[in-house]
């Protein structure tokens, strides 16, 4: 069943993004990370799965928990696996710039900006492509920002392995 949220707005700022993509049934990654993001104040940047829907992301995730051990529902109440799951996709940064950050699990990662053929940046995350969420609205990135994983994955997992 469709529901208002997302489709009609995309959030006035991070937070607000969370909150209404958790609205959505079946989408475990926005619960999840809704649910950890009210416990980080100040700036925080997320990189979001990689997602044809809320369906496809699920089953990825689904399969990628079973295959370590657990099961969907363990994403919301298993408070440490919500944790790993978070903090390997969040920065306690306003926005991305190039060179080595770390996520709040304390991993460093290689943002970079290779050019493409027009010679427009194409941000990446360990060399996987990410694109800004709110580039068109600079407003919305006072307080952080919302990445998301790009590109077909090809056998990828379209999200950062908290697991491994």
């Amino acid at each position: 069943m469709w529901q208002a949220g997302l489709d009609l707005q995309p959030g006035q700022n991070l937070r607000h993004y969370l909150e209404l993509c958790r609205r959505g049934r079946e989408d475990i990654a926005c619960k999840a990370f809704h649910a950890e993001a009210r416990r980080y104040d100040g700036p925080l940047t997320l990189v979001f799965p990689n997602s044809t829907g809320d369906r496809e992301l699920t089953a990825r995730l689904t399969a990628y928990l079973v295959r370590h051990g657990y099961q969907p529902a363990d994403l919301y109440q298993n408070a440490e696996l919500r944790r790993r799951f978070f903090e390997a996709h969040a920065f306690a940064e306003a926005d991305l710039s190039v060179g080595t950050l770390r996520t709040l699990d304390s991993q460093p990662h290689e943002i970079t900006c290779p050019k493409d053929a027009r010679g427009v940046c194409e941000m990446r995350l360990d060399g996987e492509f990410i694109y800004n969420y709110f580039a068109a609205w600079p407003e919305r990135q006072q307080q952080g920002s919302l990445y998301m994983f790009g590109g077909p994955l090809n056998g990828r997992l379209g999200f950062v392995a908290f697991l491994d």
